[in-house]
């Protein structure tokens, strides 16, 4: 019944359940359609096909997992017959329930039950059986781990007229012939076959993935199969059949994973965590990953040694194949290894730079480089600005999170950023500079962050002081004149700005002019970077006191008190004085007749 593929390793016992005959042949037995009874305390996964439509089957899923059927297949479910479908009830051909008919047609015949699990029991109701049924067993790699024809088990049920289960009890060779929940079957037999695989590996790792069944009237129900090995003690209403076949363990890999820095290789052990790879197997490793990555032997046996096309980064694929050594070298396992290539990608960033600066007055900003890659950033680490304003110049850098102290050269890890500190106050070159920011770091395949540049306009602030001190102090009756100015000592024109003065009643403000052009200015108007407006005054006190007067100029004042005082009395001759006066005439007309008459 059992062909195994050579070689010694793990086995596959099989075992039929007690008949779904009474010993009287009066009765059914359920328990004798399933793999053991509810006593036995351990679980399974069944498809009874009961909710099945019943008609031609191509595909879709069964409890135990997913089923196909080959192009050409005819495969279908039908309704309870002389031929199958089990029953649940006890009294003799109480009716049975649709069952399975898998086809002898399609390439591969019948039809293929993919398991949801891996599984080391599987079991069927095998109805009206011949030798003409068929049954393969595969792994998840399709390696055919038994292959079975009913013929073994047609001469079994034909070799003794009792049999003994494990407990002792005895069974006739007629309580498994016909089928005892619908009328019929022709005397063929009707059996529950229970297929228990002992995994022989150390490491539970070869497991059933795949069922086929075909052949010409082949009919099964209650397909039942179970993850976990059964307990150390089988079910004890089960027959041994004596049929125990080898099965050439296939190896049974894992996959694997690594992670390696752009352009640099990597070494890999393939099968270190490779469950079951027995000596003398092969590995085989294609040239090329999926990405057109190089694939090489390596100086130990499993090693390989991977390196990523020049800059690529991101998830590179390849698959290996495990076979075992001759004549079984067409036994194999397949298993992906996915090798993350991971770069730094460091960004720089201005936003942290104020747009405006002021002349004369303190600016502060901040610019970052942040690393948004898969890899740390180690070596020819930079974070810089140029070209920033005159007078305002880069600071200390800190890396965070920890805010501790960080230089050009320093590592910058992963999702980690720098900060950087700009501080001064700008010199008096207004106008728009374009900063320029930069970052690198070695392996770093994103240039295009790298840089970026900010804009930064330094604007200049106009100051008006309005000054009185030209105003001077004045004299009742005598014509007065001065001035007051208004000087933009800022750095920026002051448009539409006054430059007058509130004065006394006797004052008159002449006409502006602005220097240093000497241009004629009226208020309000422009008033240019350090240019210097000069408003005369003039006019004639009438009386002595005291008149406050106010300059405004933008948005300064000023203030002075002119006083007007009274003029000086001229001084007159006394009596004496005039007769002194007299002979001093005289004297001079005497002195000037005889110069005459010389």
């Amino acid at each position: 019944m059992l062909a195994a593929l050579g070689g010694q390793a793990s086995e596959l016992k099989l075992y039929l359940s007690q008949p779904a005959f009474n010993a009287a042949l009066n009765a059914a037995v359920p328990d004798g359609a399933l793999p053991w009874p509810a006593s036995y305390g351990e679980s399974y996964v069944i498809e009874t096909f009961n909710g099945e439509a019943l008609g031609t089957k191509t595909s879709g899923t069964w409890a135990v997992g997913r089923y196909a059927v080959a192009a050409g297949g005819n495969t279908n479910v039908s309704g309870p017959s002389q031929w199958g479908g089990a029953g649940t009830g006890t009294r003799l051909y109480a009716g049975g329930s649709p069952f399975l008919n898998a086809g002898n047609t399609g390439t591969p015949a019948g039809v293929t039950i993919t398991l949801d699990e891996g599984a080391r029991y599987v079991g069927f109701w095998w109805s009206a059986g011949s030798d003409g049924n068929h049954v393969e067993l595969l792994d998840e790699h399709d390696n055919v781990l038994v292959s079975m024809n009913t013929s073994d088990l047609m001469n079994f049920l034909g070799s003794a007229a009792t049999f003994r289960t494990l407990d002792g009890a005895t069974y006739n060779r007629g309580q498994y012939n016909n089928n005892p929940f619908t009328s019929g079957g022709g005397g063929q037999p009707f059996a529950y076959l229970n297929f228990v695989l002992n995994d022989s590996t150390g490491t539970g790792s070869v497991t059933i993935r795949k069922l086929r069944f075909w052949g010409t009237g082949f009919e099964l129900d209650n397909v039942a199969v179970r993850s976990p090995a059964l307990t150390g003690t089988l079910p004890p209403s089960w027959i041994d059949t004596g049929i125990t076949k080898a099965i050439v363990d296939p190896p049974v890999t894992e996959d694997d994973t690594g992670t390696t820095r752009v352009d640099q290789p990597v070494t890999l052990n393939l099968v270190g965590n490779d469950p079951y790879v027995p000596p003398g197997s092969t590995v085989t490793v294609p040239p090329r990953s999926d990405q057109g990555g190089t694939v090489t032997a390596g100086a130990n046996p499993g090693e390989w040694r991977y390196t990523p096309p020049p800059g690529f980064t991101g998830t590179d694929t390849f698959s290996y194949e495990v076979c075992l050594a001759a004549p079984n070298q067409t036994t194999c396992a397949t298993s992906t290894v996915t090798v993350t290539v991971v770069a730094p990608d460091v960004r720089v960033d201005l936003t942290g730079l104020p747009p405006a600066a002021t002349v004369g007055q303190p600016y502060t900003g901040s610019f970052s480089c942040t690393n948004q890659g898969t890899a740390d950033a180690l070596a020819a680490t930079t974070c810089k600005v140029d070209n920033l304003p005159q007078g305002v110049t880069p600071g200390a850098c800190a890396i965070s999170p920890g805010n501790v102290a960080w230089v050009a050269g320093d590592p910058i890890p992963v999702g980690e950023t720098v900060t950087c500190a700009v501080s001064g106050t700008p010199d008096n070159q207004k106008g728009t500079v374009t900063v320029q920011g930069s970052t690198s770091a070695t392996g770093d395949t994103v240039p295009g962050n790298n840089t970026a540049t900010q804009d930064i306009t330094v604007s200049g602030v106009p100051d008006v002081v309005v000054d009185m001190s030209g105003l001077p102090n004045g004299t009742v009756g005598q014509p007065y004149e001065g001035q007051f100015t208004c000087t933009n000592r800022g750095t920026a024109d002051a448009p539409a700005t006054t430059c007058d003065a509130s004065l006394a009643p006797w004052m008159t403000q002449g006409a502006c002019t602005i220097s240093p052009a000497g241009a004629a200015w009226t208020s309000p108007a422009t008033i240019p970077e350090g240019a210097t407006v000069t408003c005369p005054v003039t006019g004639t006190p009438k009386e002595t006191g005291e008149w406050p007067v106010t300059g405004t100029g933008g948005g300064s004042t000023g203030k002075v008190d002119v006083s007007v005082r009274a003029l000086k009395p001229v001084p007159t001759l006394t009596h004496w004085g005039q007769l002194l006066m007299a002979g001093a005439l005289a004297a001079l007309g005497l002195a000037l007749r005889r110069r005459r008459s010389v």
